[in-house]
């Protein structure tokens, strides 16, 4: 051993590492040491602190957290009151807004727009077709792109124009107000128009409600093209009302 120098020397750089890496665990342990005692130190001062603070206090009080959480409660409340008091403040200076509310606090969507149960309802429509979108010689099958313009007269809505800034007509949620039932018997899908939710409807001061309809059928048509191209089709589409 004492012949290769280089053994003695990485022997000595190995004896070195090993009280490096000593040194380095008990400075690490003692810095730990050091941080717990920090950290139970600060909890008994918490503790001390919660007790002194909870024996000073007289019976019945509620801490400052409570009292500011109320106070913010308090203070929103108000603050919801005074925008719903300025919203009705607006809804009563334009007219619009308080035509509006008029026919939404009087229209009745699942009741018949009649004075007396008996009283029937004249129900005007006016169709039509302003596309073939797809005529299918082979399954007899045609498809027509429609509309319906339907209108009848709702005896809850009439206002007085003069009352509303002279408005005789407005535009108001379809869900709103009662509508006449769709059925059409020839369609091979659904067989009632569907509704867009966010769908509207003309209402005018005579109490007269106008709804546009559009559709999309696809029906059974009989086609013959024996005397094509001179031949004419007939497709008959029953809708009831």
């Amino acid at each position: 051993m004492p012949g290769c120098p280089k053994c003695n020397k990485f022997w000595l750089f190995l004896i070195a590492a090993i009280c490096w890496v000593c040194l380095r665990i008990d400075a690490f342990g003692a810095l730990r040491k050091k941080s717990q005692q920090r950290q139970q130190a600060a909890r008994q001062l918490v503790v001390g602190s919660s007790i002194s603070t909870n024996s000073r206090r007289p019976s019945g009080s509620t801490t400052t957290t409570t009292t500011t959480t109320d106070t913010a409660e308090e203070w929103e409340g108000q603050k919801w009151t005074t925008a719903e008091g300025e919203e009705e403040e607006e809804a009563e200076d334009d007219p619009n807004s308080r035509l509006t509310l008029r026919i939404r606090s009087k229209a009745r969507p699942y009741r018949r727009p009649v004075k007396h149960s008996n009283d029937p309802i004249e129900v005007h429509v006016r169709s039509s077709l302003y596309q073939i979108v797809d005529l299918d010689q082979r399954n007899n099958l045609a498809t027509l792109a429609a509309y319906f313009d339907v209108c009848w007269l709702d005896v809850f809505l009439p206002w007085n124009s003069s009352e509303f800034d002279g408005i005789t007509t407005t535009f108001v949620p379809l869900r709103w107000v009662w509508r006449p039932e769709f059925y059409l018997y020839h369609s091979i899908q659904s067989r009632t128009p569907d509704f867009d939710s966010a769908a509207m409807v003309e209402v005018r001061s005579d109490g007269t409600v106008r709804l546009f309809v559009p559709i999309t059928s696809r029906a059974l048509c009989p086609i013959n093209v024996k005397y094509f191209p001179y031949d004419t089709q007939n497709c008959t589409f029953l809708t009831q009302f």
